[in-house]
C-alpha cells in the first residue's frame, strides 16, 4: 500500500498533552519517515500550549457542539459509558475519513479507543501494517467500570489484533499481561515512556543552584487530579505532618480539584499550596525548584498495579528524589536507580514517615537526587530506546520514503 504518508498516528486526545506520541513521532520524522498524526481538540488546555514539531504533521478533529454537551450532561449518570461510546465512536470515524484521504503504509493506533478505525482502514487496503500501542492496559484501567463493559472491551480487542502486526507497550509487566490474556497476539515490545534528555541535565547528579538543602523540603505532585492517584493520601500525610517544615506543592487541574481545594481549607493546611497547571514542555524545568516529587497511585485495579508514571521520569530528570507508591513496576527501576523511597501504597502514615526521613536527613535526599540524575543521563532518557521504534518499522519493511518526508514536511 503506498500512500502520502509512512506512517499515520491515531491517538484520542490532543496529541500535545501526550509526550510518548509526539516523542514517536519525532523520532520516526527524524529517522525520516513522513508522518500525520491524527487527534482530538482537547476541552481544555493550557494557554498557549503549542508542540514543538517541526518534521511531523498533525490534524485534530472536532466533536459536534451536540455530542459535547451531552457528553457533559451524562457526567456520573448511568448513561455515560453510552456517551462516552458514541464519542468514541464518532471520533473513530472521523480519523477513517482523514486518514483514507491519505494513506500510510503503517497505521499506528495508539490504545484500544482508536483501534477500531485502524482495522477498518486496514480492511479497505488504506495500509499495509497497523501497529498497537499500547501505552495502558486499557480494559483494566477503570475500577469503576462494570464487569460486562470490560468483557466486551477485552472481546473487542482480542479481535481487533489479529489484524494487527507489531504491538508496543510501555513495561515489562503489561507485556507480560498482554501475552496472558491474549496468546495468538503479534510480536510485542516494551518501548519505555523516557523523558528526552535535556541538556540542563548533569551527568554526575550535582543539584543545580536553585536546589537547596535548607528547610522547608519542598514536594511535588504533579499531573491529573483523578481517582486512584491517591492525592487523599498525600493530603492525610500532610495533615500528619503539619508540625514539620515540609511545603506541599499540587500543579495540575482535573476532576478532584475543588474536593481537594475543601480538604485543604477545612483542615487548615497552610503549607499545602495548588499551582495552576503548565505546559507540558515545561514540566521538568519547573520541577527544579523542588526537592521530592510524589508518585502517590494507589493499586485499586490491575492497569494501575502495572502502573509506570510518566512523572516518575520527569522528577528524576528534574533532579528531584522520588517517593513512590511500592509498585512492581517503580520498585524496579528504584531497584536499578535508588531514586528515593517507596511507601505502603494506600497509606498515609508510610507515606509521612517516608517524607520525614527526607526532611531530617538531608545528606540521604542528596544522594538520591544525585542517583536519580546518573540514571536518567546512563539508562533511562528516550534517547537510549527510541532505536526500537524504528528497528520496528524496519522489520515491517517499512523503511522511511524520504522524498516523501520532505514533500509532507513543505506542504
Amino acid at each position: 500500500m503506498n500512500g502520502r504518508y509512512d506512517a499515520i498516528m491515531l491517538v484520542a486526545n490532543g496529541i500535545i498533552h501526550d509526550p510518548r506520541v509526539t516523542k514517536e513521532a519525532t523520532s520516526l520524522a527524524s529517522a525520516g519517515y513522513s508522518v500525520l498524526v491524527i487527534g482530538i481538540q482537547p476541552e481544555r488546555a493550557v494557554n498557549g500550549e503549542t508542540t514543538d514539531r517541526k518534521e511531523w504533521q498533525m490534524a485534530l478533529t472536532q466533536s459536534p457542539p451536540w455530542l459535547s454537551a451531552w457528553l457533559a450532561r451524562s457526567r456520573g449518570k448511568k448513561i455515560e459509558l453510552l456517551v462516552k461510546g458514541v464519542h468514541v465512536l464518532f471520533a473513530n470515524f472521523r480519523m477513517i475519513q482523514i486518514a483514507a484521504r491519505n494513506g500510510a503504509r503503517v497505521l499506528h493506533a495508539h490504545d484500544l479507543n482508536t483501534l477500531p478505525a485502524a482495522w477498518v482502514l486496514k480492511q479497505f487496503r488504506r495500509c499495509a501494517h497497523v501497529v498497537y500501542d499500547s501505552h495502558e492496559l486499557w480494559v483494566e484501567q477503570n475500577p469503576a467500570w462494570p464487569d460486562w463493559f470490560k468483557k466486551i472491551q477485552g472481546q473487542l480487542e482480542r479481535l481487533l489484533l489479529r489484524s494487527v502486526s507489531s504491538v508496543i507497550t510501555v513495561n515489562e509487566g503489561i507485556r507480560k499481561e498482554l501475552r496472558r490474556r491474549y496468546p495468538h497476539l503479534p510480536e510485542c515490545h516494551v518501548l519505555e515512556n523516557y523523558v528526552p534528555l535535556e541538556r540542563e541535565v548533569r551527568p554526575t547528579g550535582t543539584p543545580g543552584p536553585e536546589k537547596t538543602t535548607g528547610n522547608p523540603l519542598r514536594v511535588l505532585y504533579h499531573g491529573g487530579y483523578l481517582p486512584g492517584r491517591g492525592l487523599e493520601v498525600v493530603l492525610e500525610a500532610a495533615e500528619r505532618l503539619r508540625g514539620m517544615e515540609i511545603d506541599f506543592y499540587f500543579r495540575g487541574y482535573g476532576p478532584l480539584e475543588q474536593s481537594m481545594k475543601a480538604f485543604i481549607e477545612r483542615n487548615a493546611l497552610p503549607r499545602v499550596h495548588m499551582l495552576p497547571a503548565i505546559k507540558m514542555k515545561e514540566l521538568v524545568r519547573e520541577a527544579r525548584h523542588f526537592d521530592v516529587g510524589i508518585v502517590p497511585y494507589l493499586p485499586n485495579c490491575r492497569n494501575s498495579e502495572l502502573a509506570l508514571p510518566n512523572k516518575l521520569f520527569e522528577y528524576m530528570a528534574a533532579g528531584l528524589a522520588v517517593v513512590s507508591s511500592d509498585l512492581p513496576e517503580i520498585r524496579r527501576i528504584h531497584s536499578q536507580a535508588a531514586f528515593g523511597l517507596l511507601y505502603r501504597a494506600g497509606s498515609p502514615d508510610s507515606l509521612a514517615e517516608a517524607l520525614k526521613s527526607l526532611c531530617e536527613d538531608r545528606g540521604q535526599l542528596i544522594s538520591m537526587r544525585a542517583n536519580a540524575v546518573e540514571w536518567i543521563y546512563h539508562q533511562g532518557n528516550w534517547g537510549k530506546v527510541s532505536h526500537r521504534l524504528i528497528e520496528i518499522y524496519d522489520r515491517l519493511g517499512c523503511s522511511p520514503t524520504r522524498e516523501k518526508a520532505k514533500e509532507a514536511k513543505h506542504e
